[in-house]
């Protein structure tokens, strides 16, 4: 490859990732009409971005090591290098593994499947959190690894301009998601990472008292883990909500965590929500390799205002939102006219957004650790989109987890 060659692809890197942080309204269309391919995505932009987090810490932790209540501890460098090459592996399959979420969920949220186009989402999406990434390498800088969250809200707006979704289905879209990638990686990460610390265990068995790492048998650390805000994780939990995925995986394998019936959902949509009146239903399922799942829909008027409720059953979303219930995931953002808010209550994941200028909103909660519950539209207040999940009868929903 000549230089000039280098350097202008360099510049067309660098407009990107510019392009996608400071105008990223403006550079989803860009994005949405190039022609590309997935293999040469992934080898000019995945595959260079990727790498930055992954050197950032290895070079932090080589230089600065770790330390933990004063004590300073300086990984051997062939440790270190392995963790980095394993941990850059797994973020370039972690962009694959988005992208087919993204593709497989788009017709549930009014889009149309495009792998190419879930792909780029899936790349460029992940920007923000990438460049994030090094904060890492100086101690001093780390709260700047909070900018990874721009990357939530460039997946917001790419959604429905790649995926041709209703913007008003963007922040459910986005939501289901974050919670199905986040939890899944989650899920991956507490499954791999005692088997990756195996052979050098040793050296930080004092931080994680009572973690047990046998021949025959990897176990999670137990006891809690506090987090920032007083909240605690309890790892007892997690490590049940890991065995619970172990399981339903098999079961999904096997053909044994079957997906209820659309029609079947579509019971639970009622003809009527208080002085709203239901127009128009409509129902899907999809079965694939990658994910299997099922919807129904209705839209229900009042004069100017109306509602959209649906539910969804995503058989593979239990053990993530257990995981997420343990580590009490909850995130908020309050604007001039409203706020967007995700929390956990009675151990169910909720997702909430108003704008109260436009009279607009969704609330989203789960249901038997697997069903989906959402309420969209332009109502009078946020009450209006509780009552309609109400109205489709959460706790019998739950009871078609078997």
């Amino acid at each position: 490859m000549s230089e000039a060659v280098a350097a202008a692809q360099t510049q067309s890197l660098l407009a990107r990732i510019k392009g996608l942080l400071l105008k990223p309204r403006q550079e989803w269309p860009v994005i949405a009409g190039e022609r590309t391919s997935i293999g040469g995505l992934m080898l000019s932009y995945v595959a260079v971005i990727a790498a930055i987090p992954v050197l950032a810490q290895m070079i932090g932790m080589l230089v600065f090591g770790i330390s933990v209540l004063g004590v300073t501890y300086r990984p051997p460098i062939m440790t270190t290098l392995a963790g980095a090459l394993g941990q850059y592996v797994l973020s370039l399959i972690a962009v694959g593994v988005i992208a087919v979420m993204i593709d497989v969920l788009a017709p549930k949220f009014g889009g149309r499947r495009n792998l190419t186009q879930a792909f780029k989402v899936a790349a460029y999406g992940s920007t923000a959190a990438w460049l994030a990434g090094a904060a890492a390498l100086l101690p001093a800088i780390s709260f700047l690894a909070i900018l990874g969250a721009y990357s939530l809200y460039l997946l917001y707006l790419g959604l429905p301009v790649l995926m041709e979704a209703p913007k008003e289905k963007a922040l459910a879209y986005t939501a289901v998601v974050v919670i199905l990638a986040g939890l899944l990686f989650v899920v991956a990460g507490a499954i791999t990472r005692p088997l990756m610390a195996r052979p050098h265990g040793a050296a930080l068995s004092g931080a994680f008292a009572g973690s047990v790492l046998s021949q025959d048998r990897v176990s999670l650390p137990t006891g809690r883990v506090s987090l920032p805000g007083g909240r605690q994780v309890d790892l007892g939990e997690m490590q049940q909500a890991v065995a619970r995925a172990e399981k339903m995986t098999r079961n999904a394998r096997d053909g044994a965590a079957a997906v209820v019936a659309a029609e079947k959902l579509a019971e639970f949509l009622p003809a009527s929500i208080g002085h709203y009146r239901q127009v128009s239903a409509e129902s899907s399922s999809v079965g694939t390799i990658e994910l299997d799942g099922s919807r129904a829909e209705a839209r229900y008027v009042l004069d100017d205002q109306y509602i959209e409720l649906s539910v969804t059953d995503i058989p593979m979303a239990g053990p993530m939102a257990a995981i997420g219930a343990a580590m009490q995931v909850r995130g908020e953002r309050k604007t001039a006219t409203g706020y967007e808010r995700t929390h956990v209550v009675d151990g169910a994941f909720v997702a909430e957004e108003w704008d109260q200028t436009t009279g607009q909103g969704s609330y989203t909660t789960m249901a038997g650790e697997r069903f989906l519950i959402t309420a969209t539209g332009k109502v009078a207040d946020m009450k209006e989109l509780k009552a309609a999940v109400a109205a489709a009868r959460p706790d019998r929903i739950a009871r078609l987890a078997g």
